[in-house]
C-alpha cells in the first residue's frame, strides 16, 4: 500500500495522524505493509515520528513513479499525484483537510463537486475522495479494504481510471490535466459572478 500524503508541511500535520490510524487499521485486518512516497526535502524523521510500530513502514524519497507502480492501492493527498497514480492505473482514495479557519473563509469560493483532479478530469467520482470532515481514519480504512477485498469495485474503478488516461491523451498529462483544471476552475469562477 503506498501512502502520498502530501509535500507541505500543513498539509502532513493534518493529513499524517489520519493515515497512521487509517493505516493501523487496514494492517489488523490485511497485513499490509505501507510505503510512504515522500516528496524530495521532506524529512524522513518527521514522516516516521507517531507511526504506530507494529504497522510496516518505508519511506521513499522522491520515488513517487515506483512507490506507485508497486501498490495495491493508494492513500494519495489531492493534487497532482492523483493524475500520477491515475497514469499507473493504481487504484486510490484521495484525502485532503485544511485547517478549520481555513476550510470556512474557503467555503463560500468553491463551487465544484469534486476536489480530486481525477474526478474534475471524468466529470463524475471516479475515485473516493474524502474532504474536510469525510476525511476520518474509519473512512479511509473502509475505503481502501473496500478497494482491496472487492474486485468489482476495482474494477469499476480501474474503467474510470482508463477514461481519465484517454482523456489526458499522449505524455504531458500532468500538464494537460493542470490546464484543464485551471480553465474549468475559471469557468466556474466566471459563471458565479
Amino acid at each position: 500500500m503506498t501512502i502520498l500524503p502530501g509535500s507541505r508541511s500543513t498539509e502532513l500535520r493534518q493529513h499524517l495522524p489520519i493515515i497512521r490510524e487509517a493505516c493501523q487499521r487496514i494492517h489488523r485486518e490485511t497485513q499490509a505493509q505501507f510505503l510512504i512516497a515522500a516528496a524530495p526535502g521532506s524529512s524522513v524523521a518527521a514522516l516516521r515520528e507517531g507511526w504506530p510500530p507494529d504497522v510496516p513502514v518505508k519511506i521513499v524519497v522522491g520515488q513517487t513513479y515506483n512507490a506507485l507502480a508497486a501498490a495495491d492501492a493508494a492513500i494519495v493527498s489531492s493534487g497532482t499525484a492523483t493524475i500520477e497514480a491515475a497514469l499507473l492505473d493504481v487504484p486510490m482514495v484521495v484525502v485532503y483537510r485544511v485547517t478549520p479557519l481555513t476550510a470556512f473563509l474557503a467555503k463560500p469560493l468553491v463551487r465544484t463537486p469534486f476536489f480530486s483532479m481525477v474526478n474534475l478530469i471524468a466529470g463524475k467520482r471516479a475515485v473516493p475522495e474524502l474532504i474536510q470532515n469525510d476525511f476520518t481514519a474509519d473512512r479511509v480504512a473502509a475505503e481502501i479494504l473496500r478497494l482491496l477485498n472487492d474486485q468489482s469495485a476495482r474494477d469499476a474503478l480501474r474503467r474510470d481510471l482508463a477514461e481519465v488516461r484517454q482523456r489526458l491523451g499522449p505524455p504531458g498529462a500532468v500538464e494537460r490535466a493542470a490546464e484543464a483544471i485551471l480553465k474549468l476552475l475559471s469557468s466556474a469562477h466566471g459563471n458565479a459572478k
